[in-house]
């Protein structure tokens, strides 16, 4: 049996860049509403949100007959975690805590702005040169470098330096952000 086509690995392989959503919800209503949107890809996260994985089958599914991708961040870099999330049908997989340079290289911006003594903090500017010499050598080394930032500047910045699956906002940003200025539209 032939396993179908992944566009999201296929368009990395031929360097195209994508351009993704992060989706912490953790629901499937919720990531159908922007599978729809013109997004490449979908983070579904399941290491920092509160989903779990029949909850993970449900968004697959809801994502399923739009052009989008769904990539699963699983919660942890363990074997039998990972071939659930296989067995139900996730293509590709963000795993944490790869110590090695095997897999496409995803750059957490707050969590590396934590890990060089600046925690709550996502556009230090001491920080965000190494992470632009990091998209630079992921990319010198043949693989697909991929990053997280809600600020277009940051987005745009490292897709410059050749950044090849960018997250440029998250579902929770976007309805917090988007709720507040309505709000504050009819609150002045």
């Amino acid at each position: 049996m032939d396993l179908p086509i992944n566009p999201f690995k296929r368009a990395l392989k031929a360097s195209q860049r994508q351009i993704g959503l992060w989706c912490s919800l953790s629901d499937h209503f919720a990531v159908e509403v922007v599978a729809g949107s013109g997004f490449d890809w979908l983070l579904l996260d399941t290491e920092h949100s509160a989903n779990e994985l029949p909850m993970v089958l449900t968004q697959l599914q809801a994502a399923a007959p739009y052009p989008t991708h769904p990539v699963v961040r699983v919660p942890c870099n363990d074997m039998v975690t990972i071939k659930r999330y296989l067995d139900i049908g996730a293509q590709s997989l963000l795993i944490p805590f790869v110590q090695n340079e095997e897999d496409g290289v995803f750059i957490g911006p707050a969590d590396l702005h934590a890990s060089l003594g600046y925690p709550g903090e996502t556009a230090n500017a001491k920080v965000l040169p190494i992470i632009d010499d990091a998209i630079r050598k992921i990319r010198r080394a043949g693989k697909a470098p991929g990053v997280l930032t809600s600020a277009e500047a940051d987005a745009r910045r490292w897709i410059e330096c050749g950044a090849r699956f960018v997250a440029v906002g998250a579902d929770i940003g976007l309805l917090a952000r988007e709720s507040e200025k309505l709000a504050a539209k009819f609150k002045a």
